[in-house]
């Protein structure tokens, strides 16, 4: 009796949250649009920090971010409504450059860098990215990161250093994710990577807003981004969530460890599976996820480095024994 009682209000709960998601829709081409254009595309959550960790191994950015008033973005655990991401994106308009709209729960919302800033519970200050100015992101990127890096065709972030390498992983599942791979670094990440190393505060609300406003205006599905940013919008506009189960997404913990020589014990973090398709997958077993492959990209350099040396000394031996056999003729003709 108690369990078809219950099974009778999980379904009540479910037709009154099926109604309110009706809310959403200014009309039939608006369901339409969800139903075949956004409703099964991915939503990017976003992942937490663990401070614990990055203060215990002495982060050295962590000082950046907290004077850039990024910390309790990185580290709000609040649940990601995924269903009401995809409406965003589904009833987005462009008005401006500036600005776009979208209807949500029966209200029109217009949406800003301030708006994001917000969200965010930071200023809408800081330096911009200009895409078209790359070369001077590269030259930037080639002081503060190392020419190195930058050597290398494709930009893999295996070749980053470790406090680099986590760098990185918070600018890509975090700050500004791009929906590609996360095993490569973008021309953008390189740029942002640097202004947090130099501590130079970067307009993060502008980022977001372009990044955005690219997915309102592509022609193209594309995988939906800023899930746990938005969900903290929609709190702060005051949305009704009532219609969609919230996901807490997960956070990105990283244990003490051991990669080559910088740390004691072995490095692991744990994250949901991955999306399908990204190149750097970690899947996760009985609640960890090893990332076992960074302490062998440690290795795999140290093995490439082996190599060059290995055939550095090779010809070295063949220059001298090449130039012995030249002595020894000119010798033999005196």
């Amino acid at each position: 009796m108690g369990r078809r009682m219950s099974e009778a209000c999980r379904l009540a709960d479910l037709k009154r949250q099926k109604a309110a998601f009706a809310a959403n829709f200014v009309g039939i081409h608006s369901r339409r649009r969800f139903e075949e254009e956004f409703a099964n595309r991915p939503v990017k959550a976003g992942r937490l920090v663990d401070l614990d960790f990055l203060h215990k191994i002495e982060f050295p950015y962590l000082k950046a971010m907290e004077e850039f008033g990024w910390i309790t973005y990185l580290t709000s655990g609040i649940e990601v409504f995924d269903g009401l991401v995809k409406i965003f994106y589904t009833n987005a308009m462009k008005i401006s450059d500036e600005c776009f709209s979208t209807y949500i729960m029966g209200k029109y919302y217009e949406i800003k860098r301030g708006t994001i800033a917000e969200a965010l519970g930071i200023a809408d200050e800081g330096e911009e990215y200009n895409a078209y100015k790359d070369h001077k992101t590269l030259s930037f990127a080639k002081k503060v990161l190392g020419k190195r890096s930058l050597r290398v065709a494709p930009r893999y972030a295996k070749v980053l250093k470790m406090h680099d390498r986590l760098l990185h992983l918070i600018v890509t599942y975090i700050l500004t994710p791009s929906g590609t791979s996360y095993s490569v670094i973008q021309r953008r990440d390189y740029w942002l990577m640097a202004m947090i190393k130099s501590g130079k505060k970067p307009n993060l609300p502008g980022l977001i807003f372009n990044d955005m406003l690219r997915i309102v205006e592509a022609t193209e599905p594309c995988t939906l981004l800023y899930g746990m940013l938005l969900s903290l919008m929609f709190a702060k506009l005051n949305v009704d969530t009532s219609c969609d189960l919230g996901i807490m997404h997960q956070s990105m913990t990283v244990k003490k460890e051991d990669i080559g020589s910088d740390f004691e014990g072995e490095l692991e973090m744990d994250f949901e599976e991955m999306e399908n398709g990204d190149e750097d997958e970690m899947n996760v077993e009985g609640g960890q996820g090893s990332i076992a492959e960074l302490a062998a990209t440690i290795d795999d350099v140290k093995g490439r480095v082996y190599n060059v040396e290995k055939q550095t000394k090779k010809i070295l031996e063949l220059l001298t024994a090449m130039h012995a056999r030249g002595g020894g003729s000119s010798s033999g003709s005196q």
